[in-house]
């Protein structure tokens, strides 16, 4: 039986009837005037959706109609997605992505943030405002606050995109963001642009800082860049996304390079050449490179490089997708202090090994007879196996080696998405052998990734 509203049947019988064949409703979430949301489950696919009935006498009816038709023509994991829009002479209905999660609003009202989350979320905001900017037709938000913002185990939406508008329609836009964060431009009659977006950004920053346990000294750094973005004058405001996310990161990648144990890590990893290849696809080797990048710029290493060696270009789209580009002379994607070099040839990759990088990690990809030569050209050789039974015997590569050298010094094997009880049916191949935990954003490792590093590149080095 469906749960639905008897008053949703006054109007429109033949597209409820439509909408009624295809879900199965399950609970009023929100009641208004102006629109009734459901969630609701596909019948065939059991997966749920949020259904919107907008009366079309609703003065806001116009607008979130709008909102659907922008929504729809967007691709981003980290906005919701509108599955279909249907409509009789009295209502409008729409179907779209559920997001299960919280609000960061309610987020704030349970607990304060850690220093860790702070960054991971904020940024992550960040990332989808510069999307919605370099867009070939930019679209402004207009209304960045906790409430809109949507919180899924450490992924982050940004849903209600009512108040957003196209850059053609700015200057007729409806200006109706939440007035405590909202630039001045918006409440004036000025012209809106991408700055009017990175001013609720600056203020989005100091409401998050106001529930976050930081040290009083990253606080402060960080206020000072919020107050940037919140200058009354448009003109001395950080002027985009990215620069605002290169200057949020420059602070998180120093403070969290500070202690002791770091900087001897860093020390010892200096100058070193890292070699990561796959005994088969699908064991996460580019996962491990891009984490292993992100801790060595978490230990503080200035300038580190990622040379993607194995054909396959995965990197490279990866940075195309973030929109970086690539540097005029080395011909590197660059991000922050990691120079990404794909799809180079010989004399680059040479010309790589003889600049002055802190320390380079090779990309080998899932070839070990193409990827042996250049192995052992490294200091740290890492091997990406997977944990399923079926697929240990692909381990038998670290005996046929052992019958060529003397020992295996510098050699690890990293077991994808194992634990410690999935690595005791391993053999004993003369080499460590370290569960790699999931990682689901290995440019900005968790702490538990972080730990992992720690603690195996300490085994190989010592």
């Amino acid at each position: 039986m469906n749960s639905f509203p008897v008053s949703f049947f006054k109007h429109g019988k033949e597209v409820n009837q439509i909408i009624l064949e295809r879900y199965r409703f399950v609970s009023v979430l929100s009641r208004h005037s102006h629109s009734t949301v459901w969630l609701a489950e596909h019948k065939m696919l059991g997966l749920k959706r949020i259904v919107k009935g907008i009366p079309k006498v609703s003065p806001y009816h116009d607008r979130l109609v709008r909102e659907a038709h922008l929504l729809k023509n967007l691709n981003s994991p980290n906005i919701p997605i509108i599955y279909d829009v249907e409509e009789d002479d009295d209502y409008t209905y729409i179907i779209e992505q559920f997001i299960e999660g919280e609000s960061l609003e309610a987020v704030f009202k349970k607990r304060l943030l850690s220093e860790r989350e702070l960054f991971l979320y904020f940024i992550r905001i960040c990332y989808i405002i510069r999307y919605l900017h370099t867009l070939p037709e930019k679209i402004y938000y207009l209304d960045l606050k906790p409430g809109n913002i949507i919180i899924s185990e450490e992924e982050v939406y940004l849903v209600d995109f009512g108040s957003a508008t196209g850059r053609e329609d700015a200057s007729e836009g409806l200006r109706s963001g939440t007035k405590e964060f909202c630039a001045p431009e918006m409440e004036n009659g000025g012209v809106l642009n991408e700055r009017t977006d990175i001013y609720e950004l600056g203020m989005l920053l100091k409401k998050m800082l106001g529930h976050s346990e930081i040290s009083t000294v990253t606080e402060r750094k960080l206020l000072r860049i919020a107050d940037k973005a919140c200058k009354k004058a448009v003109w001395n405001r950080i002027s985009t996304a990215d620069i605002f996310i290169r200057m949020l990161e420059r602070i998180r990648d120093g403070e969290t390079a500070g202690s002791e144990k770091c900087r001897k890590l860093s020390a010892a990893l200096e100058g070193r050449r890292i070699g990561v290849m796959g005994l088969s696809r699908g064991n996460g080797t580019t996962t491990v490179v891009l984490a292993l990048a992100g801790y060595l710029r978490h230990l503080g290493l200035k300038k580190i490089c990622v040379a993607e060696l194995s054909g396959r270009d995965d990197i490279a789209g990866l940075m195309k997708e973030q929109g970086c580009k690539r540097d005029e002379v080395t011909k590197a994607y660059v991000k922050g202090n990691i120079h990404y070099l794909t799809g180079i040839s010989e004399q680059q990759r040479l010309r790589a090994l003889n600049d002055n990088y802190d320390c380079m990690i090779f990309d080998l990809g899932s070839e070990p007879k193409s990827a042996l030569s250049t192995m052992w050209l490294c200091d740290i050789r890492i091997v990406t196996a997977g944990a399923a039974p079926w697929r240990r015997k692909e381990l038998d590569f670290f005996t046929k080696l052992k019958g060529t050298c003397r020992d295996l010094k510098g050699w690890m094997i990293f077991a994808n998405l194992a634990d410690n009880k999935s690595l005791a049916g391993y053999g004993n191949y003369g080499v460590g052998i370290w569960p790699f935990p999931a990682e689901p954003d290995p440019g900005n490792p968790k702490k538990e990734t972080i730990q992992f590093f720690e603690k195996a590149l300490k085994s190989c080095i010592q």
